[in-house]
């Protein structure tokens, strides 16, 4: 039998000493007392010097001759919203049969390929599972599976022998692949996929150079491709356009662009036509939510800082995500009440210098229920760019976790200051702002709230004194005299 220093502890102690995995604080990582650190001094008390000395020894462990060690597997990079190596929580797809044996979920396309799909949704995702193929691999992990007019769609990475490669993957109805078309190499620094250049010439993952003639490194790179008949592990992320993996910690990598950030849908295991997979320890995250520590001050102070980042230059408070309290969105992000420490993005965030740049999203954000579906939405106005953003609603998806869907409402806004303003007294807010020298209110079809508002100027023209105007003219509607 394979022994080490930990299962030789076992040994001495009959289960009083287990490995140092079982001696770390699961929420600190610190030690507790009767760990590693702990046992020479208890064992000097009792047993042989020699003995206690072999014992602080790390003995290699012994396998049979020929047979390698099993690859330790290191688990996710990220803390895990859920996981599991059970089909609790998941449907199937297509022909492939699939169960759960033994703490591992077994795939198998001897009817055909098919997919394990999650019942739950994500926009931006990550996803870990460890792998074994037995025989040809021919697997992959689809992510933001939605609807599409000839049935369904998703980003796919097809893990296929020795190659990692990502496609958007149409599907039809019952899960069979329609059309895959690959995806562009991207970045690996940056979060937004640059815009393509049909001139540029294409350019694959960059690969590491091998040591020079005569030289030999003092760590060894690891071996590329999936380990035949051995667990592979393998890590995904898919943050707005740019779906990054690694596998095998230095194994195999991919960077890819998705052409699209706004795709929302669940994550789907594959396997292929008489292909068998088997997954172990799948743990998936939800990259959309972000959460902070509390801030550290003296004692008697308390300091709350929304984001140390400019991103815009207004705030609106509603409960945007009906839980009876009141939430704060400012810039691309909301915080949510009561302690404002969760948030997450409602348009691709973009941070600006606040030395040499202006916000150019939102100048005013107000938060409404537009649309009358009883969730509150954020209206932004801007008159960057000679006011030609103009005001955009971003509407609130009911709690789904994913950026908001955007619309233009008003095509130009030229006053730095706007106001919402019950202007012709239905009970509803309009939009007071100015452009092209008159005052205007702009009022949101109640049967089309996504589409172009109706603007009306009521005051004479004005040359100058933008945010004075609104400013004065929502004081006059409350009765204020000058």
């Amino acid at each position: 039998m394979p022994i080490d220093c930990a299962s030789l502890g076992m040994i001495i102690f009959g289960g009083l000493m287990k490995s140092p995995l079982h001696n770390a604080n699961g929420a600190t990582g610190r030690r507790r007392q009767g760990g590693p650190m702990f046992f020479p001094r208890y064992a000097a008390r009792i047993l042989p010097a020699p003995l206690v000395a072999l014992t602080l020894i790390s003995i290699p462990v012994a396998y049979a001759r020929g047979q390698e060690p099993p690859t330790p597997l290191s688990g996710p990079s990220f803390h895990p919203d859920g996981g599991g190596s059970t089909l609790a929580g998941w449907h199937t797809l297509g022909k492939a049969a699939w169960s759960a044996d033994h703490g591992e979920i077994v795939g198998k396309g001897t009817g055909g390929s098919g997919w394990l799909v999650l019942d739950r949704s994500f926009q931006d995702a990550a996803l870990y599972t460890s792998f074994q193929c037995a025989g040809s691999c021919d697997t992959g992990v689809l992510l933001r599976l939605r609807s599409a007019p000839d049935g369904m769609q998703g980003t796919f990475l097809a893990i296929k022998d020795n190659e990692l490669k990502g496609y958007n993957l149409t599907l039809d109805k019952d899960g069979n692949p329609l059309q895959q078309k690959p995806l562009r190499s991207a970045g690996g620094q940056i979060r937004f996929a640059p815009p393509p250049d049909p001139s540029a010439p294409v350019r694959p993952f960059p690969t590491l150079p091998g040591a020079p003639p005569g030289v030999t490194i003092p760590i060894s790179r690891p071996r590329q491709g999936i380990r035949e008949g051995k667990w592979n592990e393998i890590e995904l992320l898919l943050d707005a356009d740019i779906l990054r993996v690694f596998m095998n910690n230095g194994g195999g990598q991919a960077s890819v662009a998705t052409e699209e950030m706004n795709g929302y849908g669940p994550i789907a295991l594959f396997v292929g036509k008489d292909c068998e997979v088997r997954f172990k320890n799948v743990a998936y995250k939800d990259l959309a939510i972000r959460k902070d520590l509390a801030e550290e001050v003296g004692s008697g102070f308390r300091m709350q800082r929304l984001s140390p980042y400019y991103y815009g230059w207004s705030a609106a408070v509603a409960d945007f995500n009906h839980d009876g309290k009141m939430d704060i969105v400012s810039g691309p992000f909301i915080y949510f009440g009561p302690d404002y420490l969760t948030s997450r993005e409602i348009y691709p965030a973009e941070a600006y210098n606040a030395s040499t740049q202006y916000s150019m999203n939102d100048w005013v954000e107000h938060a409404y229920d537009f649309t009358g579906d009883g969730w509150p939405d954020v209206l932004t106005t801007s008159h960057a760019g000679g006011g030609k953003d103009g005001a955009v609603l971003y509407v609130n998806p009911k709690g789904e976790s994913r950026r908001w869907d955007k619309y233009k409402v008003v095509p130009v806004i030229q006053s730095e200051e706007t106001v919402l303003k019950d202007v012709d007294g239905d009970g509803k807010p309009e939009l007071v702002y100015e452009a092209e020298g008159y005052m205007r209110y702009g009022k949101l079809d109640p049967a089309n709230p996504t589409g172009p508002g109706l603007c009306t100027p009521f005051q004479k023209k004005d040359h100058g004194r933008r945010t004075a105007s609104v400013r004065a003219t929502s004081m006059a509607m409350e009765g204020w005299t000058f």
